[in-house]
């Protein structure tokens, strides 16, 4: 970039994970094939960094861990329209929920 905007990072899996910051991924259960009783998992095998930024606890649900980067390749990948997992610069709150599931408090704002 010319006007230097972005910092180089080496291709370096730590370095990413400690520098790169473009938002973090959150999952809207009511969209969510896993949360629906069906194992999905595409999320987590799309992520680049699979038990650092996502893992899937029982029954392949996803959970997005602190150190998600933000890259949006879940987002990309998950097979829902509209996607059930989304990258925000900030916690979207109890107002991203999808259809049959009732908002769970996340300290968001209501």
């Amino acid at each position: 970039c010319p006007t230097g905007a972005p910092s180089p990072i080496p291709d370096d899996r730590e370095a990413v994970l400690e520098h790169v910051d473009m938002g973090k991924a959150y999952v809207d259960e009511g969209l969510c094939l896993s949360h629906q009783g069906r194992v999905c998992g595409v999320c987590h095998d799309a992520c680049s960094y699979p038990s650092d930024a996502i893992r899937l606890i029982s029954r392949a649900l996803p959970e997005v861990m602190d150190q998600c980067v933000g890259c949006g390749r879940c987002e990309e990948r998950c097979p829902q329209v509209p996607a059930a997992i989304r990258v925000f610069t900030e916690d979207p709150g109890v107002r991203w929920v999808g259809p049959g599931e009732a908002p769970k408090d996340r300290g968001g704002p209501r």
